[in-house]
């Protein structure tokens, strides 16, 4: 086997094998199932930390930020585990298919954004039927995905009848993904106000999510994304610095020298194409 490797499907199924441990962090925009086959993951959110060894897994909801160590087994052995995402098309689906009366009245939705799952028959069955598709590098059929992903939701529901009110809160739905708005927008002149209402978002609420994906304010946020870009333009020498600064949205050039510096421990006109830093 070599050192790492790893299958995805369609962004909703994920595997992973290696024989190193890794360290990663990353933003869980989907309600996601972690379970470990082999070895170990430590998931940490925001200092609570959650253990899962092999035949363990956890329910993470959606929009939360969380750094994964992935460990190898016992003697070396390989690490393998797997991520399931659950998009909210497949969560209005299988909504739909349920008994609104059989449904538990007094579900108050999960405290905590991390839900351990103990080693059940049901869960072990749902996770090894995957790898004989790992194993040949075979992608299984649409449809067999979905019968699998309902699984993983019935296991889920199975675990704390709490979940059903934060799986199948489908309120905030429509609400913009914060980053890729902040990414697409960093270079107009919009305050937190506007941020929160253009995302679909209370200031409260929309400083609420952001904290969760971000440790830094907005307002910190976007001066450091734009200097970022101007370094960028800078180092490709085909704008002038009063062009570039205008460019990622500087309005006063003598705030954005003083920042600049303060961040990259050289001027603007300092940069060249043969600077690094």
């Amino acid at each position: 086997m070599n050192d790492f490797k790893a299958l995805k499907y369609n962004d909703i199924i994920r595997v992973f094998m290696h024989r190193r441990e890794i360290q990663r962090e990353r933003v869980v925009k989907e309600h996601t199932l972690f379970y470990v086959l082999e070895g170990a993951i430590d998931i940490n959110e925001q200092g609570n930390i959650t253990t899962l060894h092999s035949g363990e897994c956890a329910f993470i909801r959606r929009d939360h930020r969380v750094r994964l160590c992935h460990h190898t087994g016992n003697e070396g052995a390989p690490h393998r585990s797997m991520a399931f995402n659950f998009p909210h098309k497949l969560l209005m689906q299988y909504w739909h298919t349920l008994k609104k009366r059989d449904l538990p009245r007094d579900a108050k939705g999960l405290a905590a954004s991390v839900l351990k799952i103990p080693a059940r028959p049901d869960v072990k069955s749902l996770f090894q039927s995957f790898m004989p598709y790992f194993d040949f590098s075979l992608e299984p059929d649409e449809e067999w995905i979905k019968l699998k992903l309902a699984e993983g939701i019935q296991a889920i529901l199975r675990t704390d009848e709490n979940v059903y009110a934060s799986l199948f809160d489908f309120t905030t739905l429509w609400r913009t993904d914060i980053m890729s708005y902040m990414e697409e927008n960093y270079k107009y002149n919009l305050s937190v106000q506007e941020l929160a209402h253009y995302t679909g978002r209370s200031l409260s609420t929309f400083k609420r999510d952001f904290r969760k994906v971000c440790d830094i304010t907005p307002e910190k946020w976007i001066v450091n994304r734009r200097l970022e870009e101007a370094y960028k333009l800078l180092k490709a020498n085909q704008l002038q610095v009063q062009e570039v600064a205008m460019e990622v949205g500087f309005t006063n050039l003598s705030y954005f020298s003083r920042a600049f510096k303060d961040k990259f421990g050289i001027s603007p006109s300092q940069v060249d194409s043969d600077h690094l830093l």
